[in-house]
């Protein structure tokens, strides 16, 4: 269904938020190790954040999943963001990117493979 005011669909917003949630992902990290230049962070916050970063894609994923579904909503623009977002999100790279930062021994290890 199109929006009146703006003539964007419903599919349409839902794979931009997808791809926005995409992006939340690693600027949580990248959030938090600007905090942790200035000091310490706790290791429970640090499991936190982490937990965060690694949530926030997955439900971009999602949302991208139900907007590709609704492909007759969907223009270029809206159809080109959720499949970056999925391929993003491709569950190999996303379990090798937290293993790197678990063998690390730092929550924050694997950012520069981001």
């Amino acid at each position: 269904m199109k929006n009146q005011n703006t003539g964007e669909s419903s599919a349409c917003k839902i794979a931009r938020r997808g791809f926005i949630l995409l992006l939340c992902g690693p600027g949580v990290l990248l959030l938090a190790a600007l905090v942790g230049i200035i000091g310490d962070i706790p290791d429970v916050l640090a499991l936190i954040i982490g937990g965060i970063a690694f949530i926030l894609p997955g439900i971009g994923a999602v949302l991208s999943i139900i907007a590709l579904t609704k492909r007759k909503e969907l223009d270029k623009i809206g159809r080109a963001l959720a499949i970056i977002t999925l391929v993003m999100c491709n569950p190999l790279f996303y379990f090798i990117y937290f293993f790197v930062c678990l063998a690390g021994g730092d929550g924050f290890t694997g950012l520069a493979l981001m």
